[in-house]
């Protein structure tokens, strides 16, 4: 499929956006919760326990030693975004992107985007995200996800973090 002039701006504007809100990925200060550290990103912010790792360049947390070396931690949080292209639903790209079906699935609107809470299973590890879609004038958008898993034998003693860390996504109130 050939992609017309306008349809490729779009394309790098959104690639663009991506790249920007992974590189303006800051360290925000928050007295919110005794033990916890909040990340600015881009124009909203999340909060992570203070004994976890992160990779700004991947948006990967993780608790523990573990590094990026061999992967994702097995017990760990990825945040980001990927364009909605013209054609697929917001559902179907939140499934596609969890390879699964959605369980437990609350609605919420976030920022102003609306989407949905969920938990799946994929792969022996149980997941928890939540998944907003930001939508565009050109029938395009952006899906912008966070994913907590863990291990199926131990989620339940991350699941209050992982509530916690969804919960803790907001928008940073401009002055």
């Amino acid at each position: 499929m050939l992609l017309n002039k306008k349809e490729k701006r779009i394309n790098f504007t959104m690639v663009f956006v991506l790249m920007i809100c992974c590189i303006s990925l800051l360290v925000y200060s928050s007295a919110e919760k005794k033990g916890w550290k909040t990340y600015k990103i881009g124009k909203g912010s999340i909060s992570f326990p203070e004994n976890w790792k992160g990779d700004v360049d991947a948006g990967v947390w993780w608790p523990g030693k573990e590094n990026l070396g061999m992967g994702r931690p097995a017990i760990s949080v990825h945040i980001g975004m990927t364009p909605l292209m013209m054609g697929r639903t917001f559902e179907d790209r939140a499934k596609s992107h969890m390879n699964a079906e959605p369980k437990d699935k609350k609605k919420v609107t976030v920022c102003g985007f609306s989407g949905f809470i969920c938990t799946w299973e994929f792969n022996k590890h149980k997941h928890m995200g939540l998944y907003l879609e930001e939508k565009s004038g050109s029938g395009m958008g952006i899906m912008h996800f966070i994913d907590c898993q863990a291990p199926v034998d131990v989620y339940e003693t991350h699941q209050a973090d992982f509530e916690n860390i969804i919960t803790s996504f907001s928008c940073i109130k401009q002055m």
